[in-house]
């Protein structure tokens, strides 16, 4: 069932549902939540071109949201993509605009900086149309990277007020993040400490509250955020008539004498992005769809590598039970989510290598590399322990719905590390494979060949002795791809020409067999009995012997033999007082003496185990084994040990210094005994 958040503040109770990560525990969440990073593509030049996310783009504002910000929008300095086609969202280049990735990548079209008199405008985004908010979302991929934060669940269902007053002509949800942003610090922050903070939204006798006291929204003719409210366009009548018809709503929902779960009405989200534990930007939305129970937004104005935690605030009207003497109406901002999360660049797959022999030389062959576009999963493995550290973190960080695959290809100039070796390396420990690569080999850098994914490096061998090699790749920010598999290389050669063979091998010697019959010492090793002496014996004192006659269809017992596949060839039966009766003809046959001397009156010998009578110390459990020496220590229920068994000694002796370690064994066989036997 799902959980709710309860707040008693001021005489308001507020039941907030809780909220979750998707899919993290939905049973306890009527609200998820997703923060989803997005590495679209890589873009250096964009990237090195911004200091301050403000002035990045976002298409909040470079695609049109309304005719009354359309002059000031298009003022010189103030959006930053130049000739591109954001607007139409194409991939391909219309009326000779250019595609929105070529803008960003610097092909064409321009990215150029924000006038710093803008920035401001940047603090607060206020999502206010739904069908241009959704259009905006949706040309997020064209830019190089991006965050989704997506809140969904049927409580941001807006309910009374909401439908009359949250769309874009009721205006209560452009006023009141208009008055929040400018009015925040003449909240009641008593309960700051909570993530809360309260508004005096309507009383029946406060005219200082937010509807009563029309004198507290001043007009501001400039442009202070993106899709800002314009208050002059909200001037009497219309806004007035914009306050009545908040105002009636507000007062019909206080005199309901309604359950308590219309005392709260949900309004809207704030979502808060800070970076080093400052507040850099803040995001506003509501769901002003008639239908659906979901809101998104995309924050395409962060940086590569760079630690952002968003804060989503709810803010909910809590309407104080009515009485005789005073109605009350508060707003509140309460909290709903936290989150972290990081772009990275994802590890690029391992690199593709093939190995040819160089004509007219003895001793050299050339390696061709080149990046590889297939995407990989599954677990890094690191040259040293902090490698795969540290790429289990920084994955962790951008991959928050675990959806994402781990080792992506990225078109860029190829980077590469090549480690050779004059032995074929052994394996370290087994969550870290490579670990005995780097202080046993030479490290080789090479870059693409005119700055193109494919890169070749010659080396010099030795013919008829083999090498061992392996690969990685290395990303536009230093991250490295998982080895290569161990490539096998020897040059040959006659007395005319060279002959190369390159073959993947596996490590020397590989520790994760255990149960090899000579091995170098490990960490640990397993001694344990044969089957022979873990095997019951079922001729033992614990089985009895059942015998039962086979019969004919007469019911008489059979006399006869079994022929050579087993069957079964009758020739005659058991008679009245164990008489021998023989089968008609049978007496008459040349090869009678011969059937008789091979048959007899057939039975069958099951061995079966009784369990009738219970075992203890006068009749004891018979000991495991088929072999005649056994090797148990036999101790029974009572710690009594009832036979000592053998003792085996293991010495180790190292290689190195010849000192030795001797280990005592006994292999001990407890016998517990059921002393609550069948009556």
């Amino acid at each position: 069932m799902a959980t709710k958040t309860r707040y008693n503040l001021g005489g308001h109770q507020l039941r907030i549902p809780d909220s979750g990560l998707l899919n993290s525990d939905p049973e306890n969440q009527s609200i998820t939540y997703e923060v989803r990073p997005n590495f679209n593509y890589l873009a250096v030049k964009f990237n090195e071109n911004f200091t301050d996310e403000r002035a990045m783009p976002t298409p909040y504002s470079e695609i049109l949201q309304n005719k009354v910000l359309e002059k000031a929008y298009s003022e010189e300095g103030f959006n930053v993509i130049k000739g591109g086609n954001i607007d139409a969202g194409q991939e391909e280049s219309i009326n000779g605009a250019a595609s929105p990735r070529q803008v960003f990548l610097g092909g064409s079209g321009n990215i150029s900086s924000r006038d710093t008199a803008f920035l401001n405008n940047f603090d607060n985004i206020v999502l206010t149309n739904t069908s241009q908010t959704s259009l905006a979302n949706s040309l997020a991929h064209y830019f190089p990277q991006h965050i989704e934060i997506t809140v969904s669940g049927p409580p941001i269902r807006n309910r009374d007020i909401a439908r009359k007053c949250l769309s874009e002509t009721g205006g209560l949800y452009n006023l009141i993040a208009d008055f929040v942003i400018n009015r925040q610090a003449e909240s009641d922050n008593a309960f700051s400490t909570l993530g809360v903070r309260i508004w005096n939204f309507w009383g029946s006798n406060d005219n200082f509250s937010i509807l009563n006291d029309q004198r507290r929204w001043r007009p501001d003719d400039t442009l202070e955020y993106i899709n800002p409210v314009d208050l002059d366009e909200m001037l009497p009548p219309d806004r007035q008539e914009i306050f009545n018809q908040i105002k009636a709503a507000t007062i019909l929902m206080s005199n309901m004498l309604a359950p308590a779960g219309l005392k709260n009405e949900f309004l809207f989200y704030k979502v808060e992005k800070y970076k080093k534990g400052t507040l850099i930007q803040t995001f506003w939305t509501a769901n002003l769809s008639k239908v659906g129970s979901k809101v998104s937004i995309v924050d395409t104005q962060v940086m590569v590598g760079e630690t952002y935690i968003y804060k989503c605030f709810g803010f909910y009207l809590s309407f104080k039970s009515p009485s005789s003497s005073r109605q009350e109406v508060k707003l509140f901002q309460v909290p709903m989510f936290e989150q972290s999360c990081k772009i990275e660049q994802p590890s690029l797959p391992r690199p593709q290598v093939s190995f040819s022999n160089i004509k007219n030389s003895k001793d050299k062959i050339k390696i061709m590399l080149n990046l590889s576009s297939n995407p990989e999963n599954g677990n890094y493995y690191g040259l040293n322990p902090s490698e795969k550290e540290d790429f289990d973190q920084r994955h962790a960080s951008y991959d928050i719905t675990k959806e994402k695959d781990k080792f992506v290809y990225e078109t860029d100039k190829g980077r590469y590390q090549i480690y050779k070796m004059t032995e074929q390396p052994q394996m370290g420990e087994t969550n870290d494979p490579y670990t005995n690569i780097i202080e046993n080999s030479t490290l080789h850098t090479v870059e693409g060949d005119f700055g193109g994914t494919a890169a070749h490096f010659i080396d010099k061998v030795r013919p008829f002795k083999k090498y061992y090699y392996v690969f990685r790749n290395i990303n536009h920010y230093g991250y490295f791809s998982n080895p290569s598999p161990i490539w096998e290389v020897e040059l040959t050669q006659d007395a005319n020409e060279t002959f190369l063979s390159s073959k993947v091998v596996g490590f020397a010697k590989p520790n994760m067999d255990k149960f090899l019959l000579s091995k170098t010492m490990m960490r640990m090793f397993q001694v344990i009995p044969s089957p022979a002496q873990t095997t019951f014996d079922p001729n033992s004192a614990l089985t009895v012997t059942k015998t039962e006659t086979i019969k004919d269809v007469n019911g008489n017992q059979i006399l006869g033999y079994y022929d050579e596949v087993g069957e079964i060839i009758q020739i005659g039966y058991k008679g009245i007082e164990n008489t021998t009766v023989y089968l008609e003809g049978i007496e008459n046959r040349i090869d009678f003496g011969e059937l008789t001397a091979k048959s007899d009156f057939l039975s069958t010998a099951d061995n079966s185990i009784s369990s009738l009578q219970p075992y203890n110390s006068s009749n004891p459990l018979p000991t495991l084994g088929i072999v005649p020496e056994k090797i148990w220590t036999t101790i029974d229920s009572s710690g009594n040990t009832i036979d000592e068994g053998k003792r085996f000694k293991i010495r180790l002796v190292s290689k190195d210094t010849g000192r030795k370690i001797d280990f005592n064994l006994r292999f001990v066989l407890n016998k517990n005994y059921n002393t609550n036997g069948p009556n």
